[in-house]
């Protein structure tokens, strides 16, 4: 069949500002700006595949376009009895492995014990311009937010099977599993991935969330006089 363009999706967001100048008294002055905003998207019609029927958290109507889904990594095998009695995964696990949740429940992880695992929108999103003036000078900064949102980090999710000789990510850096590091976070590093460790999971999402202060200016005005002394206009 001939391809089309088919559904619909929604789109809405709130950006406010709040300013306001204050004037102390003839030489001291502070002006202030908030800014704060979110945005969230909808799909609100589009053609769902035959599968979602049966799996609804598949669907796709009424959630955001922007969602990555996979497996939720619920830990690392300990040891080869752990491996024994849980879901038997794709290929041959070992210990040091990542453990995957199996939220079907038949025993078995596959394709159907996906879910969603990152959303890279925010809840809301701002900052903070403040400036503050006396007499000739001026002292301004700039802080900057962000709360909620995730990030899929694939550079981490490809240093977990990489290739000999090249170099891995440096958060994994001492914090893969080894017969003497069995609390790392991440799993033990192969060659090639035979146990699905770089299958896409919340093992290598991150929080976006910050703080910042973007910039910081201190500055200077320097009066006319003082440039006509040196011959400048």
């Amino acid at each position: 069949p001939s391809q089309y363009n088919a559904g619909k999706e929604e789109r809405y967001g709130v950006d406010l500002t709040v300013s306001n100048h204050t004037k102390i008294n003839r030489d001291f002055s502070i002006d202030n700006s908030f800014v704060f905003g979110f945005s969230r998207d909808k799909q609100i019609d589009i053609a769902e595949s035959m599968g979602t029927y049966s799996i609804p958290r598949f669907r796709r109507t009424g959630k955001s376009a922007s969602q990555l889904r996979g497996y939720i990594a619920e830990g690392l095998f300990k040891d080869q009895a752990e491996i024994d009695n849980s879901p038997r995964q794709n290929g041959k696990p070992m210990h040091g492995d990542i453990r995957y949740r199996d939220l079907n429940g038949d025993s078995e992880i596959t394709a159907d014990d996906r879910d969603v695992i990152a959303n890279p929108e925010p809840d809301f999103f701002g900052g903070w311009f403040n400036s503050v003036n006396y007499k000739s000078w001026n002292l301004s900064f700039v802080f900057q937010f962000s709360k909620g949102g995730q990030a899929f980090l694939n550079d981490l999710q490809n240093s977990a099977s990489g290739i000999v000789g090249n170099s891995i990510q440096r958060m994994m850096y001492r914090n893969t599993w080894t017969e003497d590091n069995k609390d790392a976070r991440y799993a033990r590093l192969t060659v090639l991935d035979q146990s699905g460790n770089t299958n896409y999971s919340d093992r290598y999402v991150f929080e976006t969330s910050y703080l910042r202060l973007k910039n910081i200016t201190l500055s200077y005005e320097l009066s006319r006089n003082w440039f006509k002394k040196i011959y400048l206009q």
